[in-house]
This record gives structure tokens, sequence and C-alpha cells, in this order.
């Protein structure tokens, strides 16, 4: 392949973007920074003003040039004694509200900026998507109140930090999935973060990386994060992980091509990955390999706290920090389409768009 890394990187976010995304990060710190959440019982500590930390694939490394920026709204509190700050953990019954109330203040106080927002707060993590309108262009951004979001980000950051070759799998792997349309977990297919979960796997299961996350690690990687930035008023200058774009390395393109097409394979073959029968786990510990275990370790719930959990279980694809399977919104007929197309990929052994010319 003659493929370059800069031809390459050409297609993915650029520093200028990444500097813009932050610059509307730093444009909504400043306009949240009057917000006062509302108080609750299970908060006992004052709750300082609420921190905006990006996160997904502009922080991961796995953004294309037209990607959407991601925002999370972080209340901390001050431990005093320790002398940090703790994230405040706002509870999914509860974060409807919040968002709403932010929702409200962001309405309010905006007045120089042309914002079209949109609530989605029936979803499994409820957001805020706006677009924000501009004569150099429109852009588009969710806002949440998952720190779980930057959990996940941050190690989805280690893997393509650890391997380029893993990284550059991914970004042919999702390009694949855009050109045919099976990354919308809305309309019951997978989220793009979700397929680079199952490439992670597929490279673990077949001895093509070896890497080693520990979900602990960067659980306390997130916690010195948020002491950081809120014992800061919201700066992000002292953030490593937020500094720039993740470089681009090179990499043998003819590799990760054969890594592509037995991803494909490996998806759209029974005797590979059975998917009425396995999960895709790639936990450091505690991974379920089978549905019967991870049914058997949930055999207690109630049939509407496993379908929160499993939805469909046509695609059994564990969240590597909350309790969900990522897969839960594909019913049969979207599960078959979508092995039909690994299996189809496999066997016609296209071109990967990502890895053509500009």
């Amino acid at each position: 392949m003659a493929s370059t890394a800069a031809q390459l990187s050409s297609k993915l976010l650029t520093q200028q973007g990444y500097l813009k995304v932050l610059e509307q990060r730093k444009w909504l710190q400043n306009l949240l920074h009057t917000f006062t959440l509302e108080a609750d019982k299970s908060v006992e500590k004052p709750v300082a003003s609420p921190i905006v930390l990006p996160y997904g694939s502009i922080i991961s490394g796995t953004s294309f040039r037209d990607g959407d920026a991601d925002y999370a709204v972080v209340f901390s509190a001050a431990d005093e004694i320790a002398h940090k700050y703790n994230n405040v953990v706002i509870e999914r019954e509860r974060q409807e509200k919040v968002l709403a109330d932010l929702f409200s203040h962001i309405r309010q106080n905006n007045s120089s900026v042309d914002l079209q927002p949109q609530r989605i707060f029936r979803a499994r993590m409820p957001i805020v998507q706006y677009v924000r309108k501009s004569p150099e262009g429109d852009s588009k951004f969710d806002l949440s109140l998952s720190i779980d979001g930057l959990k996940n980000t941050l190690l989805l950051r280690s893997y393509m930090v650890g391997d380029p070759r893993l990284r550059l799998g991914i970004l042919c792997a999702k390009q694949w999935g855009r050109e045919h349309q099976v990354l919308n977990a809305r309309r019951g297919w997978i989220s793009p973060y979700a397929l680079t979960i199952m490439y992670i796997y597929f490279m673990k299961a077949t001895g093509r990386t070896q890497l080693y996350i520990s979900e602990d690690d960067i659980a306390e990687r997130v916690k010195v994060i948020v002491d950081i930035v809120g014992g800061t008023g919201g700066k992000l200058e002292d953030v490593e992980e937020f500094a720039s774009i993740l470089p681009f390395d090179d990499v043998d393109t003819s590799i990760v091509q054969q890594d592509v097409h037995e991803f494909f394979n490996f998806y759209g073959d029974p005797s590979c990955f059975d998917f009425d029968v396995s999960v895709v786990d790639i936990r450091s510990r505690d991974r379920f390999a089978t549905k019967d275990e991870w049914c058997e370790a949930i055999k207690d719930l109630g049939e509407e706290d496993r379908w929160h959990l499993l939805g469909h279980e046509n695609v059994l694809l564990r969240d590597p920090f909350e309790p969900h399977s990522l897969g839960r919104s594909v019913d049969f007929f979207r599960g078959e389409e979508m092995r039909e197309k690994f299996r189809t990929a496999a066997l016609k052994r296209d071109a990967l768009s990502f890895l053509s010319p500009a």
C-alpha cells in the first residue's frame, strides 16, 4: 500500500479543528460558571461550579475530520481533609432533571451564539444535542453528565497510543461501518464506540495485540483529572490527555488491511465468534465469555432490569465500565443483517476506503 501516515492523518481531526473544540469547551465552561446544582440529600459537601470535559473520539484519537464534539458536565465537591476535588455522581434517575436545568441555564444566559438544541432524554445516556450556527460553518456537539464516557474515552486512548496498528484498523472499520450504515444505536444498530470495542476484542482474541489496560488505572486517572480541573476552576492546561490530538504513526497498511478483512471474517463466521453464544468483553478481569455466564450473574434481576442491561440480547457486548450491553438496541433483524454485512465483506475483500489516497 502506498498510503503514508501524512495522507491518512489528513482524513482525521486536525490540530486546528481540535483547538476549535477546546475553544468551544471554554465558552461552555464560562457559560456554566454560574450554574448551581440543586441541593440533593445524597450530596453532603458543597458542590463547586461545574467543569466541562471533552470526551469521545476527539480525545481517543479515532475522530474523522467531520467528527462531532462530546462534552461531559461534571460536578465536584472539595474534600478539605484530603485537599482534593471529588466527582459528584449524578444518578441516572436524576440526570434528566439536571440536564433540563442546564438546558434552561444555557438558553437564558447565551445571547451571542445561535444554538439549535434537541433534548434526547429517553436514551440510555440522556444528552442535549446542539447545533451551533456560525458564518464560518455549523458545528455539532452533545452535552451529557457522563463521567463514564470519559473513562471509556481514556481507555480507548490508551489502546490507540499503545498500538498504532490497532488504531489504524479501528479507523478502517469505522469508515466501513459508516459506509454500510451500521453505526447508529438510536436506529437499532451499534454505536461507533461499540464497533471499536468489537475490534479491540478481535485483536486480543486472535493474538494480534498483547496490550493490557487496567480499568482501575483508568478510573483512578479520571479521579485525578477531576481533581486537577476542579481545583483550577475548569482549566485543562495541566491535563496531558487534553493537550493535543494524538499524532498519527506510520504503520504497515498491508498488514492492517489483512487485519480488517480477518475482523470481518471473525464476526461473520460463527465458528470464530457465535453471536448466539459468545460475549464481546475486553475487561481486564472478571470477564464473561458466554451469554450463559452473563445471564447467571444477573439471574436475580427482574425482567425489566434485565431488559435495561441486555436489551434484545442479539449482540452481547459488555461495556468496560458500566454493567450494560453496548448492543442492547440491536433487534433480531438488525442483528442478522449486521452479521450478513460482516460475512459479505469477508468474502468480497474489497479495498478499504480509509486506506485509499484522499
